[in-house]
């Protein structure tokens, strides 16, 4: 009866390491998608495509200050 808790602590330590590392190793893709996405962003403003046809300066001038640091946060 004394094995079965300390087997249960255990196996709940073996699995929080296992989803840490998991986490870990996908961390850096996540990034890199963040910044890639905050990249496209950035462009699409700029360039005035779609949505962001229509935005005024102070507007288009407070997203690329939020895309840029999103970009450099994330690269």
């Amino acid at each position: 009866m004394a094995n079965d808790p300390v087997t249960a602590i255990a196996n709940a330590l073996a699995e929080i390491s296992k989803s840490f590392g998991t986490y870990m190793a996908t961390r850096r893709v996540r990034h890199m998608k963040a910044a890639i996405d905050a990249g496209e962003r950035y462009i699409n403003v700029n360039e005035g495509y779609g949505e962001n046809s229509e935005l005024t300066l102070e507007q288009k001038k407070k997203l690329l200050s939020k895309f840029r640091k999103r970009f450099l946060k994330y690269n």
